[in-house]
């Protein structure tokens, strides 16, 4: 039906008839049809619809108040569909939570945590005032996320005295307050002697393409010195984060160890384990 009126209605008005002569000039130019062109709004959903399919409206005034609502609908997108993520938590085992998540969302492991931890945030500070929560909801994902780790029952005493400044601060500003609010300012990691070339060995290895790097372990004793490496490697990094006291950083390391690496040793040892057809 949007073809049929191409999103305006036609009222038309007749003058009605007048039985003076005298009038009937006046009265046949009244007579004349009358258009008055109403604009239809197309909810974002509509606007998307048709133009995905190829059918654009010519009218920019339309198209500009369609787009602008589109643009905050995407502002808080991320943020709603968290708080969904973690209501959703709240109703259903972990094994049923992640299934429905990724089944509906297609969110990864670290995607589905961060999501979680912001919406159960959220949630948290709706729980103690709706004026704080309608604050925090329109703020940038990754500014939100940064306040995850303020525990629960801080959150409120924590937020409400800095939710005004919030949309103002960078992501790292919005960190540090958080970090000195809780007690666990950032510093910098004392000064300790460099490792002859280790700067130079990291750049080497995550310069090398992924999936050529994958094959460069070619028998055990390298194998084994691989893991070895990487374990020292890593525990380097969590000391890193933990004497400045990162603890975002930690999360994001814990999420990608329990997600994706564990994924691929489970993926790798199934195969193995199961039989060939």
């Amino acid at each position: 039906m949007d073809h049929e009126i191409n999103n305006t209605f036609t009222r038309v008005q007749h003058a009605a008839p007048s039985g003076n002569s005298e009038a009937e000039p006046a009265a046949e130019a009244s007579s004349e049809m009358v258009c008055a062109v109403q604009h239809v709004a197309l909810t974002p959903g509509d606007m998307v619809a048709r133009i995905a399919a190829g059918d654009i409206p010519r009218d920019l005034d339309q198209l500009a108040a369609g787009a602008a609502e589109l643009l905050a609908i995407n502002a808080k997108t991320r943020q709603t569909i968290s708080v969904i993520i973690a209501t959703a938590r709240e109703q259903l085992s972990l094994k049923e939570w992640i299934t429905w998540c990724d089944e509906r969302f297609g969110t990864d492991t670290a995607a589905r945590s961060h999501m979680a931890a912001v919406g159960k945030m959220l949630i948290t500070c709706l729980e103690a005032s709706a004026k704080l929560y309608r604050k925090l909801f329109p703020l940038d994902f990754e500014k939100l996320y940064a306040l995850t780790p303020i525990p629960a029952t801080q959150l409120a005493a924590v937020l409400t005295p800095m939710a005004d400044d919030l949309p103002k601060m960078s992501r790292n500003a919005v960190r540090d307050a958080v970090a000195k609010a809780i007690g666990r300012e950032r510093h910098p990691r004392p000064e300790s002697p460099a490792l002859p070339g280790f700067e130079a060995i990291l750049d080497q290895v995550t310069s090398v393409d992924e999936e050529l790097f994958a094959t460069a372990v070619q028998d055990d004793a390298n194998a084994d010195k691989a893991i070895r490496a990487g374990q020292r490697i890593l525990n380097a990094a969590i000391c890193y984060y933990h004497s400045t006291q990162d603890i975002l950083k930690l999360h994001e390391l814990k999420t990608y160890l329990k997600g994706d690496m564990m994924a691929e040793l489970e993926q790798a040892i199934a195969m193995l384990a199961t039989p060939e057809q």
